[in-house]
């Protein structure tokens, strides 16, 4: 059985993510800023294996920040396997928050009460009844909301703009191959 943490999400995460920058997120490594960093070290105090400045970070003490503070956070574990690395990377790029009520929409959810962004039980079991259509538009709404983000940063978003999208297009060829066959 494939881990899909392991196996699929992380192997997709480290080339999109890259080494250290320095940019309007401040020091990224790994695709982790500082800022992430710190709080991963104020919820997960016992986890002194994680190095505590980005610049010391490497993809084996990356990986725990990925999985606690992302994948779990997100339930991606528990979502069909596509669904949960579009959430994973999404959360990721875009905060948790957004990552699900991103899929609560894409998996139909109106009332503004169930738009939470919380990918609990109802969302969970939305998202397991899901089709290979509303995975394509939990992708496209990933795409206008980052449009929506290029514009409101002006000439910074709109250059990053089409380095987001690429990324998206590629990140949905990685999930629709974890679709079972027959969905």
């Amino acid at each position: 059985m494939t881990d899909l943490f392991e196996d699929v999400a992380l192997p997709w995460l480290w080339p999109e993510e890259g080494g250290f920058v320095r940019d309007q997120g401040g020091d990224t490594n790994l695709g982790v800023t500082q800022a992430a960093l710190d709080r991963f070290h104020a919820n997960h105090p016992d986890r002194r294996d994680v190095p505590t400045n980005v610049r010391d970070l490497t993809r084996m003490t990356a990986s725990p920040v990925y999985e606690l503070d992302y994948w779990n956070v997100v339930n991606a574990g528990l979502l069909p396997a596509p669904w949960g690395l579009v959430a994973f990377d999404t959360a990721v790029n875009s905060g948790d928050r957004e990552a699900g009520v991103l899929l609560q929409g894409a998996v139909g959810f109106t009332d503004p009460a169930d738009l939470d962004g919380v990918i609990g039980p109802k969302t969970v079991a939305a998202a397991q009844g899901a089709t290979e259509r509303q995975l394509e538009d939990y992708l496209w709404l990933r795409l206008d909301y980052d449009r929506a983000v290029a514009t409101r940063q002006g000439e910074v978003g709109l250059h990053s703009l089409p380095v987001w999208a690429g990324r998206v297009f590629r990140l949905r060829r990685v999930a629709l191959s974890q679709l079972a066959p027959g969905t």
